[in-house]
């Protein structure tokens, strides 16, 4: 065989492999373009959420304080994100942000004087509801959150501006009977709170 004979193999081997790399690098690149079509969509949802989230929480806060009755005090549980009702980027729900809201984690949740007090494990800022701004409640065995399935008992919470309303997941420990009994405490006290306000009396102590 002579040398130019050897050649046509190499070359058709060479050519080969190149055909194959370019198949390869195409495979990636289809792999790769949704992905980071995903990401672009997510972070601006996420810059949505946070535009939206500056109007929908109030200006200021109950403060952080202790618990006032022991049968509501440091209860363990999740917290499972709070979101904007209705408000969606793209078909994905917009998440609060700001102000002590974002993100999800386990922690201690109690009732303060005038607000629900959430507070995460290696988090410093709390995640604080006010008791008066608090619209609807509901109690529910299992439920999906931000496309996640929180199993137990959840206590969901509507509160904030009528107009852009904000839906809070806090999934309590010790079952339904104990959340029940928690979400009555709650819907008591902001009842209370808005009827002091309407009279025009300070808040109950």
């Amino acid at each position: 065989m002579t040398i130019e004979q050897t050649r046509w193999p190499i070359a058709s081997v060479s050519l080969l492999l190149a055909a194959n790399a370019d198949a390869y690098a195409l495979i990636h690149l289809l792999f790769l373009v949704p992905l980071l079509i995903f990401f672009v969509i997510l972070f601006l949802s996420v810059r949505r959420g946070r535009q939206l989230s500056a109007f929908a929480l109030p200006d200021e806060f109950p403060p952080d304080e202790e618990p006032d009755d022991p049968a509501f005090g440091r209860l363990s549980g999740l917290y499972a994100g709070s979101w904007l009702k209705n408000q969606r980027y793209l078909l994905l729900p917009l998440q609060v942000w700001g102000k002590g809201f974002g993100g999800r984690g386990n922690g201690k949740m109690w009732l303060a004087r005038q607000a629900i007090v959430f507070r995460r494990y290696l988090i410093r800022a709390p995640v604080i509801i006010p008791l008066a701004l608090i619209h609807r409640l509901e109690v529910r065995q299992g439920v999906m959150v931000g496309g996640k399935y929180q199993p137990g008992a959840v206590i969901i919470v509507a509160w904030g501006r009528e107009d852009l309303p904000i839906v809070s997941y806090l999934g309590i420990s010790g079952g339904r009977k104990r959340a029940e009994e928690w979400a009555g405490e709650i819907a008591r006290r902001g009842n209370a709170l808005r009827e002091g306000e309407a009279k025009g009396s300070p808040r109950p102590r």
